[in-house]
């Protein structure tokens, strides 16, 4: 992505060498924890499906060093695997990384996905027979949907 960030940055205005050295402090911007998010809901939600017995993952249209920035945003210790498109070389909802996916986790359990992204994570998970639930948004398409993640162990408990 530095050869995007530079060309982008000349596209600008901005000097060749200037436009590399800039390009080159984007990866460890992009990683600083201080500028993630975790959500009130988040923790309280992977404890409560942790205690109910699911093991849980990340697929993830992201970047390699995801696994680092989970690590300093407090959240390892909630999941088994993350799974990164940047990984696997397919993003979601290309089937490939479901079945990436499904490789790596025990076939015979019930497997879900939970993400904010219609087309990715819901149509993608569905069409690889893994039923999804949309967090987060609306769309009338989805079969399951709740706007927090405290809904969520609900919807799974009840299937």
């Amino acid at each position: 992505m530095q050869r995007v960030f530079s060309s982008a940055h000349i596209n600008v205005g901005l000097a060749s060498n200037d436009a590399k050295k800039l390009s080159g402090l984007v990866k460890d911007e992009y990683l600083n924890p201080e500028y993630w998010t975790v959500y009130d809901d988040v923790k309280g939600c992977l404890l409560k499906l942790t205690e109910l017995g699911w093991k849980q993952i990340i697929l993830s249209n992201h970047v390699p060093e995801l696994p680092s920035l989970v690590h300093k945003l407090d959240l390892t210790q909630y999941f088994d695997e993350i799974i990164t498109s940047a990984n696997v070389g397919f993003e979601k909802p290309n089937k490939a990384i479901y079945e990436a996916a499904k490789d790596r986790v025990n076939v015979q359990s019930k497997i879900w996905m939970i993400g904010d992204n219609y087309k990715a994570d819901v149509e993608g998970a569905e069409l690889c027979g893994i039923p999804a639930i949309l967090v987060r948004n609306h769309n009338d398409a989805a079969m399951r949907s709740s706007l927090s993640l405290s809904g969520i162990a609900d919807i799974v408990g009840k299937a």
